[in-house]
């Protein structure tokens, strides 16, 4: 019999307590009791066993939570049925492995089981490594830039007056007024370190070299998007204000220094290729029937205001630490990291600024 053996004192203590509740109605595959599903009605079978719509409400509300806007797509909701299937999938799977259950740890059984049979540690070659190196170097491309940032927002410190909008309009019209010096000639550094709203003004507005997930995705699509070494760039305006960005170095990063991410990613494409393989065969030798009718009367009443919408079906707001925005308000790239841009699955290490 197999064990979870990372998490022993954990499931000892739940197999304790466990053991000492009192008796209650019998439990079905989702957590709830056959009295609290009395009045429920299934969305969804799998293999015989019934998906509930509470099931649904209960996943979309938690999922909604933390990006409402996903969540308004049609896509989006049906994954999450999806999502519903599949672990019941892996939940019986489990069992059927004899991977040792308590109700309490339904969810650790079922990554248990994705331990057990698909997230085995894949093997990359360095061949491999160097492959898609050099099948993707503008992934790994650096800049060195300069900018000048006029912020477009008044600071609580700040002495100015009037509006925010006039205030904003002013700092604008500031901002083309030192473009225009710049394409006649002056000397970038030096209107940097008068003009500049950034830490980086006594630099001269240098921010070293960086990669394209280390900047806001504005201010990283200008600065990338120049050419020539003293390029310069047009107004270009971010949730920081107003910059205007100079190039004056480009290269590309050494194979040695990115390919422990590369290795990283790689492996993780690999596992997620295993996981979807995994599902994939076990949907095949499955019998899954959704209730077509009930499952689009339940989405039509999603935001609606239907009778669905009283069941904590409504995203529940924004700022949430894992949104995008809730980051570092620094303009200044730290450390080092693997560009990636939009390719997935792919990823480099989380950028430290996000728009």
């Amino acid at each position: 019999m197999y064990r979870l053996v990372p998490c022993m004192a954990l499931c000892a203590l739940f197999l304790i307590t466990s053991c000492t509740k009192t008796t209650k109605p019998a439990d079905n595959q989702n957590g709830s009791t056959e009295t609290e599903r009395k009045d429920d009605q299934i969305l969804a079978e799998v293999n015989g066993l019934p998906i509930y719509l509470s099931d649904y409400r209960k996943k979309f509300s938690r999922s909604a939570r933390y990006n409402p806007e996903k969540y308004k797509e049609a896509e989006a909701r049906r994954e999450l049925l999806d999502d519903l299937v599949e672990f019941e999938l892996l939940y019986k799977e489990a069992r059927a492995k004899k991977i040792e259950e308590t109700e309490q740890i339904k969810r650790m059984m079922v990554r248990a089981l994705l331990r057990q049979e698909v997230n085995v540690t894949p093997k990359v070659t360095n061949e491999e490594l160097k492959a898609y190196y050099d099948a993707h170097p503008e992934e790994f491309q650096e800049i060195r830039a300069s900018h000048i940032l006029l912020k477009n927002r008044p600071q609580k410190d700040d002495a100015a007056t009037g509006k925010p909008e006039e205030y904003q309009q002013a700092q604008r019209a500031k901002a083309e007024k030192i473009l225009a010096e710049l394409k006649a000639g002056k000397d970038f550094a030096q209107l940097a370190q008068e003009h500049s709203e950034d830490t980086t003004a006594k630099n001269g507005g240098d921010l070293s070299f960086f990669t394209a997930k280390k900047m806001v995705e504005p201010f990283a699509e200008a600065a990338f998007a120049l050419k020539e070494i003293g390029d310069l760039s047009d107004l270009v305006e971010t949730r920081f204000g107003f910059h205007i960005i100079k190039l004056t170095d480009r290269r590309i990063q050494e194979f040695d220094k990115v390919k422990g991410v590369i290795k990283n990613n790689l492996m993780k494409t690999k596992r997620n290729e295993a996981h979807d393989a995994y599902l994939t065969k076990l949907k095949a030798q499955a019998s899954i029937t959704v209730n077509e009718q009930r499952y689009e009367e339940l989405v039509k009443n999603l935001g609606s205001g239907g009778p669905e919408a009283g069941k904590q079906l409504q995203p529940m707001g924004q700022g949430h630490p894992m949104e995008e925005g809730v980051h570092d308000q620094s303009m200044q790239p730290e450390g080092d990291d693997l560009p990636t841009g939009k390719r997935e699955p792919i990823e480099g290490t989380p950028a430290n600024q996000g728009e």
